[in-house]
């Protein structure tokens, strides 16, 4: 993608005439815009910290517009000097003709979030097979994962806040394939020895579990970032942006939205986002 904008830009600077670019580079006005991306790190947050980017580049690149975000620890979009902040730079920015599009993706706000509508966050299912013992219980452990994507670069990941055992079935596999009339509901057969942020630690007692069947444990970690399925979460998008009205924007934006990344491809296949609010609107929709 990188090599194409820049491939673009150049082609635009081959076909315009001789002058039609001034000293400091910017495209004509009825060039369509090149936009930079500009991340907020330690240096913006310096004493007027944010000038010395827009300086750059309103002195030796082409960008009229800068998507900007903030990627710095213990900073959210909710705080009162970060709105000072971003409404300075800004302000700043405009005095040199370059307008900024900020990034006011809630996930830029998740411990506000957390705070105000705590059981609103993103839970995963996480399942795990196991191959019962010959001793009256099995002990099985599940643990939580520590999620993290471009949004949590430099500052709190998507942290497992909270997690619970679900439930537990018994089956015997035929050619690898589930049994349908073997499927048995088995919850009441195990004992949770333990359940935090960290691990799910359940005992199955296996006196009532025929012999030869494989037992399949679910449980959920709850984690810090919302659900996507949330109640509360549009309203609170919409709160975000409105607490930014007065800040001379060219826009707003989000960068890539949807569930936390799993970079291995979840190749054991036993990791499933989940939403109890989306299941109540699907149970509603259905009618049951």
């Amino acid at each position: 993608m990188k090599k194409l904008l820049l491939f673009s830009f150049l082609l635009i600077i081959a076909m315009l005439p001789a002058g039609d670019l001034d000293k400091n580079y910017r495209l004509p006005e009825d060039i369509i815009p090149e936009l930079g991306c500009w991340f907020w790190q330690e240096p913006e947050f310096e004493p007027q910290g944010y000038k010395a980017f827009i300086d750059l580049v309103a002195e030796h690149a082409p960008y009229k517009i800068l998507t900007t975000s903030i990627r710095f620890p213990d900073k959210e979009l909710t705080d009162e000097d970060l709105h000072k902040r971003i409404k300075s730079a800004a302000q700043y920015a405009e005095s040199k003709n370059i307008s900024i599009v900020m990034d006011l993706d809630v996930r830029l706000a998740r411990q506000a979030f957390y705070k105000k509508y705590p059981h609103e966050m993103q839970q995963m299912v996480i399942l795990k097979e196991i191959d019962l013992s010959s001793n009256e219980s099995t002990d099985a452990v599940i643990h939580s994962f520590d999620l993290s994507d471009h949004y949590t670069f430099r500052t709190t990941h998507y942290i497992p806040l909270s997690g619970s055992f679900l439930r537990a079935y018994s089956y015997s596999l035929t050619s690898g394939i589930i049994s349908p009339a073997s499927l048995k509901d088995i919850t009441k057969e195990c004992i949770v020895l333990s359940q935090n942020k960290d691990s799910v630690y359940v005992r199955i007692k296996i006196n009532k579990i025929p012999a030869g069947r494989k037992v399949c444990l679910m449980v959920s970690f709850t984690h810090l970032t919302p659900d996507v399925f949330a109640p509360h979460l549009i309203e609170f998008q919409r709160n975000l942006i409105k607490k930014y009205a007065d800040v001379p924007l060219s826009g707003a934006a989000k960068d890539e939205w949807g569930f936390p990344p799993n970079f291995d491809g979840n190749p054991e296949k036993n990791q499933y986002w989940y939403s109890k609010w989306r299941a109540e609107k699907y149970k509603e929709i259905t009618k049951g």
